[in-house]
């Protein structure tokens, strides 16, 4: 017979199916393997899916849909747990801040009253040594008007003086009251 073979093999082609080498470029040339089908794989589906294995996916979607839903809730969960925690924590702030101003306000208050204390302590002792000035004042020498007017003065600082004795013993309202304008405080310039 004829020399020629049966079968020829072309010379570009190797036996590992996976490539083969260019002769004119010198370069390895991939080739796509053929897709096999394997168990549940749809990347490229054969034939269509039986009954049976149609049954089979619809069942494995509606495990899946039931997982999605519970790590939905799950994630609802978290999502929950971590806005109570940022609102208490929110709120514990807020109570700080309200405490810390509360307390700024009562530094403050007492301030202000020991400020109006020490101001009625130097008022007092305004009125108690212009009260000694007073009584201390001497008559002889003055005109019978001066005498007059510096005699109601020590009469009013006496009338003042027991007022506010009786007051204190009393816890009572005096008859005589320290702002009422028939009351001269021309010579201190205060009030």
């Amino acid at each position: 017979m004829n020399n020629t073979p049966l079968h020829i093999t072309p010379p570009h082609s190797t036996h590992d199916h996976g490539s083969h080498v260019d002769e004119e470029d010198g370069e390895e040339v991939h080739e796509t393997p053929i897709p096999e089908q394997g168990s549940g794989s749809t990347r490229y589906p054969i034939r269509p899916l039986g009954k049976k294995a149609s049954k089979r996916k619809e069942s494995v979607s509606k495990n899946d849909y039931g997982k999605y839903m519970q790590e939905l809730a799950h994630q609802g969960e978290l999502t929950l747990a971590r806005e109570l925690a940022k609102y208490e924590a929110e709120k514990v702030r807020d109570e700080a801040k309200a405490t810390a101003i509360q307390q700024a306000f009562q530094a403050e208050q007492r301030k202000k009253e020991l400020l109006r204390q020490e101001r009625e302590l130097l008022r007092e002792e305004r009125i108690t040594q212009r009260n000694r000035d007073i009584m201390n004042t001497r008559l002889e020498g003055m005109s019978s008007n001066s005498k007059y007017f510096w005699q109601s003065e020590k009469a009013d600082v006496v009338q003042r003086r027991c007022a506010r004795e009786a007051r204190s013993r009393q816890d009572g309202p005096s008859t005589t009251r320290q702002d009422d304008p028939n009351t001269t405080y021309w010579l201190s310039g205060d009030e």
